[in-house]
């Protein structure tokens, strides 16, 4: 696998709560949703589309929320039914305000 960094890679994020995936070049608020937009497949590793990703309810996993200076999306936790866009996660995972 070739190194983001070395490609230049324009969803590249820098922050010490972002995960960027060297596979899919996908940037997500942290861990959380990083480990969450994986899969184990047949042995294989597959990256979730966090655009058309939902859960068994039919909810979508991942909302955007931040963007990285170039204006790719940076992928979080979807709100949950009754949750506000309040800031006060506070671990890199969840909604985020500016």
């Amino acid at each position: 696998m070739t190194d983001c960094a070395t490609l230049k890679c324009p969803a590249l994020a820098y922050g010490s709560t972002r995960c960027h995936c060297g596979k899919c070049h996908r940037t997500l608020t942290g861990v959380t949703a990083f480990d969450r937009h994986q899969l184990l497949a047949d042995g294989n590793l597959v990256c979730l589309d966090p655009e058309t990703s939902r859960d068994s309810a039919g909810r979508l996993r991942f909302a955007a929320w931040q963007s990285t200076p170039e204006g790719h999306p940076v992928w979080g936790r979807a709100l949950r039914p009754g949750e506000t866009l309040d800031g006060r996660s506070g671990r890199g995972d969840g909604p985020q305000t500016a």
